[in-house]
């Protein structure tokens, strides 16, 4: 399990940063620019290929082309880059330089890496909803929705309750109260609230095995007509669509998680503002690692779910307008089309030099914090991995 683990993070990982890159690349392109370099891992370099005189061959940490793009695997395995000739200012007045586009390309170029892991959010997500995603349901369904795999599971249990006393877990699947199937929540509630003061089996299903529990439900109160077990239930399947409600689906759940995102990254962004901490919603690459492993386990359909969550993700947090990254190079450019010409060059560069610094400080202290939060499963995963 762990070698699947490291493989799948290591292909979803490299698939977000590959498109990413790719998008700066094609657009770069597209517009004449000469692309320099196209990086995989941040530097320095380990070594890299180059296609010219009609061949592919091996070049060194130190090899620079006038006219071919290297493609590199540097030695800090997070994240990726494209090295545009002129980004920095240079070279103007020559048509294959960055800088002697428009703003407008420019703001299309800095941009089409966010694009890229946006699209990918739609492709992943509409492609999940043509072979189905888990989803909670109601009885009210978009037109066209088709449902399977219909079950009301647990997602809270209430301290000092009979459900608790039981041994209820968050995850349990209810099947049958005294026999009779369940099919929603509405007939557990029911049939929980007909039968109080009586003992009532409960069957359910927990890691593929079948168990029950026999409690009796706890009468409220201030509610004497009402009686609960003590659990939060949802109503789950797997939802699908044809194709051509999929695609509309996949856009509209796009923008949904992008607002929720957006909402997320602010209250982080203020939570570190205002007390200099944040909680754990924040991971780095080892958490993103130990997440995979776990999403992994859930199947191939949460997997699908999880890559796409992880691109949007990575589109927004690109685009925040921080130096170094793109919204930030974005910013740079909007002021110089407001101001009618350009920020001093050294003066942008310095900021991207410090902004990125600073980037490799947050990875540094987000994946120390993934490791002290993580470390110790980590470490036994890997001991049952060895000892067999």
């Amino acid at each position: 399990m762990l070698i699947i683990t490291i493989i799948t993070f290591i292909v979803v990982f490299g698939l977000l940063i590959f498109l990413h890159e790719l998008g700066h690349f094609m657009t770069a392109r597209k517009f004449g620019v000469r692309v320099e370099e196209f990086g995989f891992g941040l530097p320095p370099r380990i070594g890299g290929m180059v296609w010219e005189q009609g061949k592919w061959r091996l070049v060194g940490p130190s090899y620079r082309s006038e006219k071919a793009t290297v493609y590199s695997l540097n030695w800090i395995p997070f994240g990726g880059f494209v090295k545009l000739y002129g980004e920095e200012g240079e070279h103007a007045a020559e048509k294959d330089s960055f800088a002697s586009q428009t703003p407008g390309k420019r703001a299309i170029i800095l941009s089409a890496g966010v694009s890229m892991n946006v699209l990918l959010t739609i492709v992943l997500l509409s492609a999940g909803f043509m072979g189905g995603t888990p989803s909670v349901i109601d009885d009210i369904l978009p037109q066209g929705a088709r449902v399977r795999d219909e079950k009301v599971q647990v997602v809270n249990v209430v301290s000092n309750s009979p459900a608790e006393s039981a041994g209820f877990k968050v995850g349990d699947t209810i099947t049958h109260l005294d026999g009779t199937p369940v099919s929603s929540v509405k007939e557990f509630q029911n049939y929980t609230a007909a039968h109080k003061g009586e003992e009532i089996e409960i069957d359910y299903v927990r890691d593929g095995v079948i168990d029950s529990r026999t409690l009796q439900p706890q009468i409220l109160p201030d509610e004497p007509a009402r009686a609960i077990i003590g659990v939060a239930l949802i109503k789950t399947g797997t939802v699908s669509y044809p194709w051509y409600r999929a695609i509309p689906q996949g856009v509209i759940a796009t923008g949904e998680m992008a607002v929720n995102l957006v909402k997320g990254f602010g209250r982080i962004i203020g939570q570190l503002l205002s007390t200099g901490r944040s909680d754990n919603a924040i991971a780095g690459p080892v958490g993103i690692a130990v997440l995979t492993g776990q999403v992994v386990k859930l199947g191939f359909l949460y997997l699908i779910q999880f890559t796409a969550t992880l691109s949007l993700n990575l589109a927004i947090l690109n685009y925040l307008p921080i130096p170094a990254l793109d919204g930030g190079r974005v910013l740079f450019v909007l002021v110089e089309k407001i101001r009618g010409k350009a920020v001093d060059r050294k003066l942008e560069a310095l900021v991207h030099t410090i902004g990125f610094a600073l980037l490799l400080a947050l990875i540094a202290f987000v994946t120390y914090k993934d490791i002290v939060r993580f470390g110790a499963g980590i470490l036994n995963t890997l001991k049952s991995a060895i000892m067999g």
